[in-house]
C-alpha cells in the first residue's frame, strides 16, 4: 500500500467517508483486464471498498487469465463478488446500474471495450489506466458516447495527479522555461514504436499538456535511432518540449529538466514513490466522486483529448522518420547567451548526428562542470560563451580529455591549446563558421580561378550590434571572423599575410589592410576590411573583382543568416570526431587541425599591435607637448606648499626643479621611525617628520612616508603633478576625489611627488587599488574586458598577466572587506563606496578635457572594527592621463560603470541573506538623571535621552541598507522609543514581542513591573501581528535564556532579515545559548550583533559581527548595574542587609 494511502494525508480516506460510501448503498464494479499489473491495482481498491463500515456492494468483473489470483486474493472480503463475464455481473447488481465502475486494463483494445459497455450502465466511470485509444478523434468519440449516456468519464493514469507536476506547472508559468526535457528510459523489450508510444511516450506526453496548460504544440517532429526515440514538441511562445525515451537495460524512472532563460536548469526525477503516491491520489479520487463529493476533477475530458491528439502528431511524424545510428556527437554546450539559446533551439536539434546531452551556464559553479566533464556520455563539448572566458573553458575542457571541443573564439590563448590538444590527441575546432558557408566557398573558390588579376579585395561588415567602448573586445569577437575569411582564402596559396595598417574611426568603425605577397605572380594584393557597428542591417560581403558573396539582412534575422553553415560545421565534426578505434594516425591528423587558425590568430595580433601602435603615437604627441614637473624654489617652505597656479605651470618648460639630497649615512635614533622599516629624513628640511619606507600595492613601490604625506616616485616621463595643476583649473568638481597633492621634489637624483597620505588616521588600514578603464599599454585590454581588474590589495596577491572576469573581481572585492579573525565580512563599508563613486560617475560621463589611463581607484578602511575612520575612495595614479580634445573619457566610464554593478551585486546577494541583527537600545534617561526614578509614574519603564534619541537615529542609519523585513522590540519603552526611531527612518513596521523583554529576576523583583502602553500602538505598529509570548512573568536565568531563544526561533521562521531591539540581558541570554556557555562580555547602547544560520551550531545560530558601534557619532560607556539600584529607588525591588537592591544573579 502506499506511504498516502497508509498514512493519512491530503489524499487519503478518511472514516468519515468510508462510513459515507457504505450508508449509500454504493455499487461498485472493478473491471480487471488481461495484464500483470491490473490484479495487484485493482485488488488493492477492492480492499479498500471492503474495508468500509457498512460495506458497499462490489462487483468484479475479471479477465480468465487473473481469475484465479483474483478469487484468492478477495477470499473473505465482504460484499465482494468476482464475475469472469461483464453480463453475469450485470445481471446479478439491482437495477442493473452501477454507481460507479473502475477499470484495470492494460491493453487498449480492453479499455475501449469496457468503457462503451459500462458507460450505458454507469453514472461514473474511472479508467486507470493509459489513453483509451491512439487516435484523438476515438478519445473525442468515447467521452461524447459517455456524455449521452449520462455517465460521467475520467481517466485516471494522468500526470495531472501526480504533486510534484503541478508544482512544477506553477513555476514554468511563473518562470516561462526556454526548454522542457522529458526523459523517460524504456526497456530493451519495450517492442516497436507504436508500443514505446502507447506506453511512456504517453505518460510523458501527459506531462507536457500539463506543463503548457493543453496547448497544442505548432510544429512536431521525432526522430529515431537505434537505441533512442525522440519528439520534439515546437509552441507558439517559443517553448520546446524534448521527448526522450532511450532504450536501455536499466528501467530507471522519468526525469524533468527544465531550461531558464537565465542559462540555468533544474532537473527533477520521478520516484517509485511519487507514482504509488499518483495511484494513492487516483483511487481516492475515485472513492470521492462515486460518493457524490462535489471535488476538482484533476483530469477533464479536454485534458486527455490534448493528450491525445499531440500523440496523433507524433505518430504521423513517425511515420516519414527513418531509423538511423546512433547521434556520433554526445554535446555539452557551455554557454546559455542570445546565440547560445539560438544554437540550442533552432540549429542544433536539426543536426541528425547530434544529440545534446547537457547544458552549463556561465551561473554553474566550478563543481558542476567539473561534473559535467567527466560523464563519459559526453564526446564532444561545444563552448559559446563571452570570448575572455573561452581560453579558461577550453583549457578545462582539454584536461578533463574531451576528444571534440568546438570553442566559438578562444583566441587570446589559441597557440597554447593548440600545443594542448596536440598532446592529449584532441580535436578543437574554432567556430569560424563562415568556413562552411556556401556563399563565402563560391568566394574563395572564384578567388583561386581568377587570382593574379586581383589587385584587392574588399570585406565589408556591418553590424547590428551596439558600439562598445572596449575597441580589443570588438577585435577579438567580431573583427578576427573577417580576418579569419582571409586565412582560409589563402590557406592552401603560397603566400605570405602581414597586417599593413589599422585605422579607427567613430561606431566602432575598423578599417584594416592585409597585405598578400604572392610569390607565385610576385605581387601584392591587398585585402581591405571594412567593419563598423550600430548599423540598421546586417551585412557580410566579399568582394572579388567586382563582383559580391555573402548576405544582408534585418536584424532579427541576424543569427539565422548562418544556420546552415553551423549545421554542416557540427556534421562535418561529428564525422571527424576521434574515437577509441580511430587508429593513431587519425587521432594524431584530427590534434593538429587547430593549426589551420594559427595565422588566424598571427593576424588578429598584428592588428591589435597596430591599434596600440596607434594610441601610443597620439599619447606620446601629447606628452612632447607638455613638462614632466613644475619648477620650485630651492628655498622652499614646509609642506604644506600651495600649488602653483596655471600661469606657473605653463612655464614649467625652462624651470629647474628643487633638488633635496637624501643622507647615505645610518639615521640616528630620533630620527627612526617606530616602523619596523628603516626611515631616512631629508638634510635640508629638519623640521619635516622623519621618513620612513612606505609599502604600496600593486607595484606602489618605492613610497616614502612623512607624517601624514607620501613621497611617491615619480616615473621617467610621468606628468602627474601637471595634471592634478591642470584638474584644479579646470574641472575643480574633480579635484576632492582625488588626494591632496602639495610638491614635487628631487631627491637624489629621483624626482617625487608630495601627496596627502589617505591612511593617516587609520590604525589598521587596508587598501585596494582597482584599475579603471584604458590600460597603460592596449595588449593588456583583453586582461579587463569589464573595464576594470584588481590590480592588488592588502594582503592579497593577484596575478598582474591573468584575465579577470567578473566572478573573478568580484571574488577579490570580497576577499578585501574579509575579516580573516572572525570570518566575516565588512559589507557594510560597500553603500559608503557607492555613494562616493555614484558621485563621483556624473562628473567622468561629462567632462571632456581628460583621459585617465591606467588610472586607478583606491579603497580605503580600517579593518579594526569600531574605529571611527570612516571608508573612502580616491582618484589615483593620474601620471598617464591626458588632455582629451573635448571627447567623454568612455573607457574609463565603462569600467566605472561595472564596478558600481560589482559593488551593487555583491552588497545586493550580502543584504539578501537570511539574518537576525541584535539591536540594543539607546541611552536610557535614568541613567542620565537619577531623580528622574522617584518622580516616575512607571520608574522600571524609562524613555531615552537626549543622546539616546541620537544613538538611535545612528542606529537607523546603520539599518537603512541591510533590506529589514520587520524590527521586532522588547515591550519596554527605551526599545520601543529605539525601534519607533528605526522604524519611522527605515518605513518599516515594528511589532512588540514580550519574549524579547529583560531578564525578570526573581531573586530581586518582588513582582513584574508595570509598563507605559503608550508606544505599544500606532501607525508604525504592526497591530496584526501575533505574539509568540504571552505574558511575562518572574524567572530564573535558566528560564530566561530558554524564554528568548524560542522566541527568535520561532521569528525566524516568519521573517528573513529582522532587527531585534532589546536589552543587554536579553542578548546576553540569546548569546549564552549559542555559545554553550554563559556570554558576560559589554555590549554598547545602540550596537549591532548579527547573527547568521550555521548548521554547525546546536542552536542553528552563529554570530557573524558581535558589539559592532562604528556607526555611532558617540558612544556612552554602559555601566556594569543599574545605578539606580544603589539609591533604592525602586519600592517593588527585594533590598539586601546591606540596604541595596539585590543583584540579579545571573552572573
Amino acid at each position: 500500500m502506499s506511504a498516502a494511502l497508509a498514512t493519512g494525508d491530503s489524499y487519503s480516506t478518511s472514516t468519515s467517508t468510508a462510513a459515507a460510501v457504505g450508508t449509500t448503498g454504493c455499487r461498485c464494479c472493478v473491471v480487471v483486464g488481461r495484464g500483470p499489473c491490473g490484479g495487484p491495482r485493482g485488488l488493492l481498491l477492492i480492499r479498500l471498498l471492503s474495508g468500509m463500515k457498512p460495506s458497499p456492494v462490489v462487483h468484479v468483473v475479471v479477465a480468465e487469465a487473473n481469475s484465479a489470483s483474483m478469487n484468492e486474493g478477495t477470499r473473505g472480503l465482504t460484499g465482494v463478488t468476482v464475475f469472469t463475464t461483464m453480463a453475469d455481473a450485470t445481471a446479478a447488481v439491482l437495477g442493473g446500474r452501477y454507481d460507479a465502475v473502475a477499470i484495470f486494463a492494460e491493453n487498449p483494445e480492453d479499455r475501449l471495450s469496457a468503457v462503451e459497455s459500462y458507460c450505458k450502465i454507469s453514472s461514473f466511470i474511472f479508467c486507470f489506466d493509459a489513453p483509451l485509444s491512439l487516435l484523438s478523434g476515438s478519445v473525442r468519440a468515447v467521452y461524447q458516447a459517455c456524455q449521452q449516456q449520462d455517465c460521467e468519464l475520467v481517466c485516471g493514469w494522468h500526470a495531472r495527479f501526480l504533486r510534484i507536476i503541478s508544482d512544477l506547472t506553477a513555476f514554468v508559468n511563473e518562470n516561462h522555461p526556454t526548454t522542457i526535457t522529458i526523459c523517460h528510459n524504456v526497456p530493451e523489450t519495450a517492442g516497436t514504436c507504436e508500443q514505446v508510444v502507447n506506453t511512456s511516450t504517453f505518460f510523458d506526453l501527459s506531462v507536457a499538456v500539463a506543463l503548457h496548460n493543453d496547448d497544442i504544440p505548432v510544429r512536431v517532429g521525432s526522430a529515431v535511432y537505434e537505441h533512442l526515440l525522440t519528439s520534439h514538441l515546437e509552441y507558439g511562445d517559443g517553448l520546446r518540449i524534448i521527448l526522450k525515451s532511450p532504450i536501455c537495460p536499466s528501467n530507471e524512472m522519468p526525469k524533468i529538466i527544465l531550461q531558464l532563460r537565465d542559462g540555468t536548469s533544474n532537473e527533477h526525477l520521478i520516484t517509485p514513490e511519487m507514482i504509488q503516491d499518483n495511484l494513492a491520489a487516483q483511487i481516492n479520487h475515485f472513492l470521492a466522486i462515486s460518493q457524490g463529493k462535489a471535488i476538482a476533477r484533476l483530469c477533464k475530458p479536454e485534458h486527455c483529448i490534448a493528450t491525445a491528439r499531440i500523440m496523433d502528431m507524433v505518430s504521423e511524424s513517425l511515420k516519414t522518420t527513418q531509423t538511423v545510428s546512433s547521434p556520433n556527437l554526445r554535446l555539452l554546450q557551455i554557454g546559455t547567451g542570445n546565440f547560445g539559446t539560438h544554437v540550442l533551439q533552432n540549429i542544433l536539434p536539426k543536426v541528425p548526428s547530434c544529440e545534446v546531452v547537457a547544458v552549463a551556464s556561465r551561473t554553474n559553479s566550478q563543481l558542476e562542470l567539473d561534473r559535467l566533464l567527466l560523464r563519459t556520455d559526453i564526446n564532444c563539448v561545444y563552448i559559446c560563451t563571452p570570448y575572455v572566458q573561452q581560453p579558461d573553458l577550453t583549457e578545462k575542457c582539454l584536461r578533463h580529455y574531451k576528444k571534440t571541443i568546438v570553442s566559438e573564439k578562444p583566441l587570446l590563448n589559441l597557440p597554447v591549446l593548440c600545443g594542448v590538444a596536440d598532446a592529449k590527441e584532441t580535436l578543437l575546432i574554432v567556430a569560424f563558421h563562415r568556413r562552411f558557408d556556401r556563399e563565402f566557398s563560391n568566394a574563395r573558390a572564384y578567388l583561386h580561378e581568377v587570382l593574379g588579376t586581383v589587385p584587392s579585395i574588399l570585406i565589408e561588415s556591418l553590424d547590428t550590434t551596439p558600439v562598445t567602448d572596449d575597441i580589443i573586445e570588438v577585435f577579438y569577437s567580431s573583427v578576427v571572423d573577417d580576418l579569419d575569411l582571409i586565412s582560409w582564402f589563402f590557406d592552401d596559396i603560397d603566400c605570405d599575410l602581414k597586417v599593413k595598417s589599422v585605422k579607427l574611426g567613430p561606431c566602432c568603425s575598423i578599417t584594416v589592410c592585409v597585405e598578400a605577397w604572392l610569390s607565385k605572380y610576385d605581387s601584392i594584393l591587398e585585402v581591405i576590411i571594412n567593419y563598423r557597428r550600430n548599423s540598421p542591417t546586417y551585412k557580410q560581403h566579399v568582394s572579388v573583382n567586382g563582383r559580391k558573396f555573402g548576405y544582408e539582412v534585418s536584424p532579427e534575422n541576424r543569427d539565422s543568416v548562418y544556420d546552415s553553415a553551423y549545421m554542416k560545421m557540427f556534421e562535418w565534426v561529428s564525422t571527424h570526431i576521434p574515437t577509441t578505434t580511430s587508429t593513431p594516425k587519425v587521432k594524431k591528423s584530427a590534434a593538429k587541425y587547430c593549426r589551420v587558425y594559427l595565422q588566424t590568430h598571427t593576424l588578429l595580433s598584428q592588428a591589435v599591435e597596430r591599434v596600440a601602435d596607434e594610441q601610443t603615437n597620439a599619447i606620446t604627441e601629447h606628452v612632447s607637448r607638455h613638462n614632466l614637473f613644475i619648477a620650485q624654489s630651492t628655498n622652499k617652505s614646509e609642506v604644506p606648499i600651495a600649488p602653483p597656479s596655471s600661469s606657473t605651470a605653463a612655464t614649467a618648460t625652462t624651470t629647474p626643479l628643487a633638488t633635496t639630497t637624501l643622507p647615505t649615512s645610518t639615521p640616528t635614533s630620533s630620527e627612526t621611525s617606530t616602523s619596523s622599516t628603516t626611515s631616512v629624513t631629508t638634510s635640508t628640511t629638519s623640521s619635516h617628520p622623519p621618513m620612513e619606507a612606505f609599502a604600496g600595492v600593486a607595484g606602489h613601490g618605492g613610497m616614502l612616508l612623512c607624517g601624514d604625506r607620501i613621497y611617491k616616485p615619480l616615473v621617467s616621463g610621468n606628468n602627474e603633478w601637471c595634471i592634478y595643476n591642470q584638474i584644479r583649473d579646470k574641472l575643480p568638481e574633480l579635484e576632492k576625489f582625488i588626494p591632496k597633492m602639495y610638491d614635487h621634489v628631487m631627491m637624489s637624483g629621483v624626482p617625487y611627488i608630495i601627496m596627502r597620505n589617505v591612511t593617516e588616521g587609520y590604525l589598521k588600514p587596508r587598501v585596494l587599488d582597482l584599475k579603471v578603464g584604458e590600460p597603460s599599454d592596449m595588449l593588456k585590454v583583453p586582461g579587463q574586458p569589464y573595464g576594470t581588474r584588481v590590480a592588488g590589495y592588502t594582503g592579497g596577491t593577484i596575478s598582474r598577466h591573468a584575465v579577470q572576469t567578473y566572478t573573478d573581481i568580484i571574488a577579490f572585492l570580497k576577499e578585501f572587506i574579509k575579516d580573516k579573525e572572525t570570518n566575516s565580512y565588512r559589507y557594510e563599508l560597500i553603500p559608503k563606496w557607492l555613494a562616493r563613486l555614484r558621485e563621483l560617475k556624473p562628473v567622468l560621463e561629462t567632462q571632456t578635457e581628460f583621459r585617465f589611463r591606467a588610472a586607478s581607484l583606491l579603497f580605503v578602511y580600517d579593518s579594526l572594527d569600531n574605529e571611527p575612520q570612516k571608508p573612502m575612495v580616491y582618484l589615483i595614479d593620474l601620471g598617464r592621463a591626458q588632455e582629451n580634445s573635448g571627447k567623454v573619457d568612455h573607457m574609463f566610464c565603462f569600467g566605472l560603470r561595472n564596478a558600481i554593478r560589482m559593488f551593487e551585486e555583491m552588497h545586493s546577494k550580502f543584504t539578501s541573506r537570511h539574518a537576525i541583527f541584535l539591536c540594543r537600545h539607546g541611552f536610557r534617561v535614568d541613567y542620565e538623571d537619577l531623580t528622574w526614578v522617584p518622580k516616575a509614574t512607571y520608574p522600571h519603564d524609562p524613555p531615552l535621552s537626549d543622546e539616546g534619541i541620537k544613538q538611535a537615529e545612528d542606529l537607523a542609519l546603520r539599518l537603512k541598507t541591510e533590506n529589514i523585513d520587520v524590527i521586532v522590540s522588547s515591550p519596554f519603552t527605551r526599545a520601543l522609543h529605539t525601534a519607533k526611531i528605526i522604524a519611522e527612518i527605515l518605513n518599516v513596521k515594528y511589532v512588540v514581542e514580550p519574549a524579547l523583554a529583560e531578564f525578570m529576576s526573581v531573586t530581586n523583583r518582588k513582582g513584574v513591573p508595570a509598563l507605559d502602553p503608550t508606544m505599544t500602538t500606532g501607525p508604525l505598529v504592526d497591530s496584526t501581528y501575533k505574539k509568540v509570548f504571552k505574558q511575562i512573568t518572574l524567572e530564573n536565568w535558566e528560564s530566561m535564556c530558554d524564554r528568548v531563544y524560542q522566541g527568535i526561533v520561532k521569528l525566524s521562521r516568519t521573517y528573513k532579515r529582522m532587527a531585534i531591539v532589546s536589552h543587554r540581558s536579553t542578548f546576553q541570554a540569546l548569546l549564552s545559548v549559542i555559545l554553550g556557555d554563559k556570554f558576560k562580555k559589554q555590549l554598547q547602547f545602540c550596537s549591532i550583533t548579527s547573527l547568521l544560520p550555521s548548521a554547525s551550531s546546536d542552536a542553528g545560530w552563529a554570530i557573524d559581527r558581535l558589539n559592532s558601534y562604528a556607526h555611532l557619532r558617540r558612544v556612552l560607556e554602559s555601566p556594569e548595574h543599574n545605578p539606580n539600584y544603589q539609591t533604592v529607588a525602586y519600592k517593588d525591588m527585594i533590598v539586601g542587609a546591606d540596604g541595596k537592591i539585590l543583584p540579579s544573579g545571573w552572573n
